[in-house]
């Protein structure tokens, strides 16, 4: 069941200054993680780890930010390697 009928998707996007194609994208997005959030609350911290392991090798991972690349929050070094290590 969507929240966003297509009249709605439209009128937020032409408020937005957005397509309303992303206005969907960002819809889903959100569905699927109240979804997760929801399936997570009663979890504990193995059953959590588990389940983000997976949806980063699911298929929806692709469309969430920071979760499909595996890379991490940032490509850069840490800034702490500039420093001199301690003995």
């Amino acid at each position: 069941v969507s929240m966003f009928n297509q009249s709605r998707r439209k009128r937020v996007a032409k408020g937005s200054g957005v397509k309303p194609e992303e206005v969907g994208q960002m819809v889903r997005q959100f569905e699927t993680l109240s979804k997760l959030t929801k399936d997570m609350a009663g979890m504990g911290a193995k059953g959590k780890l588990a389940a983000m392991k997976q949806l980063g090798a699911g298929p929806n991972a692709a469309g969430i930010p920071g979760l499909g690349s595996g890379k991490g929050s940032t490509a850069m070094a840490s800034p702490k390697s500039r420093f001199k290590k301690r003995r």
